[in-house]
């Protein structure tokens, strides 16, 4: 909390004598290698419930829409977790893989 009578900083403006680049720079150094995990996992909120509404335009049957619906959280559940293993051990996410 800030002391009483003190004054939030001005955008760009130093916190506690630590400039707000340096925080953000901060950020990044400790946790910036989740980025994409944190982007894949957080556009399936997205992602779904649009592929959902879409199948709703369809003449398909609800049995069908809802199998579609199914096989694309399975997809997706998967791309997430390659997005993920490959945050974890610092791989590029377009680097081809190495066979021995």
């Amino acid at each position: 909390m800030r002391e009483p009578g003190r004054r939030a900083p001005a955008p760009g403006q130093a916190v506690d004598r630590v400039p707000l680049r340096a925080l953000a720079v901060g950020a990044y150094e400790t946790a910036g290698f989740l980025k994409p995990a944190h982007a894949v996992t957080m556009h399936a909120i997205l992602v779904i419930p649009a592929l959902a509404w879409l199948l709703s335009f369809t003449r398909w049957s609800g049995n069908q829409q809802l199998r579609i619906v199914q096989v694309g959280s399975v997809g997706y559940t998967i791309l997430s977790i390659v997005v993920i293993i490959e945050s974890v051990t610092y791989t590029p996410p377009l680097a081809a893989p190495r066979w021995p």
